[in-house]
């Protein structure tokens, strides 16, 4: 029921991610970097499957789970019976 504050919230919450950083302007990490290091690890290799640092899994797990938060923001919302008229 509130598609267009899931998407701008989405939409806004990755550019947050991408341009806002910890450190001084020549020496900093965003915290995009923050966050996905937190979660997967710097180093992420999945035991047994992989033996190199693939990229695309932590990718995959990321956007399920930034999918999922907003799915479930969503959803409480209409649980609660809030609708946003933007």
């Amino acid at each position: 029921m509130n598609p267009l504050f899931a998407y701008c919230g989405a939409q806004i919450g990755g550019l947050a991610l991408g341009a806002l950083y910890i450190g001084t302007a020549t020496n900093h990490t965003h915290l995009f970097t923050i966050v996905t290091d937190a979660l997967f690890g710097a180093h992420w290799e999945i035991p047994g499957q992989t033996s190199w640092h693939d990229p695309r899994w932590p990718s995959l797990y990321w956007a399920l789970l930034y999918l999922s938060f907003w799915t479930l923001l969503t959803g409480l919302l209409y649980r609660r019976r809030i609708f946003l008229k933007i």
